[in-house]
């Protein structure tokens, strides 16, 4: 005996029907990576919205186990369903093929959590027999029910497995996922402020050295790819205001110089008595290394002076 024969289990239809802490205790466990399209607030939220309704489509039809003293040892997230929109996975083929052969596809049952592709837990218990006994009380139900199959969407593979022997089909797909690592994209600026003559024409100028990539496994460096599509650029605020995003800002093009030294120089004319240079950096995509290194920045009046022309020989932070 595996303790399951004194489960009881059986159709709460909504969630409002079970105890919101009996609910987030089985589908997000203290000692498990918490999902939040799991919890009784997201799966309620579309219930109570119309979003999964019977109107749309989507019957709740939940099942909870209950052991010989009435607490909530599982559950499983269930919907009737009389179309295959808001899955993302695509078995209109199945559907045409039944009827075709003269049988009904629709209503069928979906454990899934609605209009959601992210796998995750879909039959929530710490015992493996709880599971099973849902996963078979879910075809008991769509016997009784008049339902053609019961279908677990993005089911974590342990699941799985432990659904084959109680005679689930298994159906594999293909998900590509990226993995943010703790990797971060940044914009930054700094500036200087200069006292200048209202009117006069100034130049600004700056060295700049991009690194921007993923160190390979087993490496303990990487060489800079423009992947991270970062760039840098300068800028020269007439006006003498610290915002870079200001739209009277005017810029030098934008450069990528990664693994090189890059001058970039931009000039206009004060229209005050204050002008304020900006060096600045952004980046679109996160990667595990990303640095800029700025030199030689320099502030002319006319556009002359003792601006440099050859790159610097290090880097300076």
């Amino acid at each position: 005996m595996d303790g399951t024969d004194a489960l009881t289990i059986s159709v709460i239809g909504d969630l409002a029907n079970i105890d919101r802490g009996a609910w987030d205790a089985l589908a997000n466990p203290a000692d498990q990576i918490y999902d939040p399209f799991l919890s009784w607030d997201f799966l309620r939220s579309l219930e109570e919205s119309g979003c999964a309704a019977p109107e749309k489509g989507w019957q709740p039809a939940h099942l909870i186990a209950r052991d010989a003293s009435g607490a909530a040892v599982g559950a499983m997230p269930l919907y009737a369903k009389d179309h295959s929109y808001g899955e993302y996975v695509f078995d209109h083929a199945w559907a045409d093929a039944l009827q075709r052969a003269g049988g009904h596809y629709y209503p069928k049952l979906q454990c899934a959590v609605p209009f959601t592709p992210v796998p995750g837990r879909r039959i929530f218990s710490r015992d493996p027999a709880v599971q099973s006994a849902l996963a078979q009380g879910a075809v008991g139900f769509a016997q009784r029910a008049g339902a053609s199959s019961v279908h677990a969407t993005f089911a974590e593979e342990d699941l799985v497995r432990r659904l084959a022997p109680v005679g689930y089909q298994t159906r594999v797909g293909l998900q590509y996922h990226w993995f943010n690592k703790g990797y971060a994209t940044f914009t930054a600026a700094v500036y200087q402020q200069v006292s200048v003559e209202n009117g006069a024409n100034v130049q600004g100028s700056a060295f700049a050295f991009l690194r921007t990539c993923d160190i390979p496994d087993g490496a303990e460096t990487c060489a800079s790819t423009p992947d991270s599509n970062a760039y840098t650029r300068v800028g020269i605020d007439p006006n003498g205001g610290t915002n870079p995003f200001d739209v009277d800002v005017v810029w030098s093009n934008n450069a990528a110089p990664h693994e090189t030294w890059e001058q970039m120089t931009v000039s206009t004319t004060t229209t005050g008595t204050t002008a304020t240079l900006f060096l600045y950096t952004t980046m679109q995509w996160p990667t595990e290394f990303n640095t800029v290194y700025w030199d030689d920045a320099t502030f002319t009046l006319g556009g002359a002076g003792t601006e440099p022309t050859t790159p610097p020989d290090t880097q300076t932070a």
